[in-house]
């Protein structure tokens, strides 16, 4: 992308701030209780969609963006997953 050090520093703060709010969106949500497999879904989508379009990303602007939905996507992956191992792996 042509951009120094600082933009890594850039992008790597987008994902990182995204993996924070997102899973604490979903404490926000009215009255859900989302099912921990579809958020994994919903995370695994995000992820994998977020690093696809930064990949493709013409700039830095864009990439910033689509790290930030990638990061979003994984601090979901990561609260689903670790509520599907509590709730069905035994004790």
């Amino acid at each position: 992308l042509g951009a120094g050090g600082g933009a890594y520093g850039l992008s790597g703060t987008a994902y990182g701030v995204a993996m924070i709010l997102a899973p604490l969106l979903l404490l926000r949500m009215p009255g859900a209780s989302a099912s921990p497999g579809a958020v994994l879904l919903v995370g695994l989508f995000l992820t994998g969609t977020g690093l696809l379009l930064g990949g493709l990303a013409p700039g830095l602007a864009f990439f910033v963006v689509f790290y930030f939905l990638a990061g979003a996507g994984n601090g979901l992956e990561n609260v689903a997953c670790d509520t599907l191992i509590g709730r069905t792996v035994p004790p």
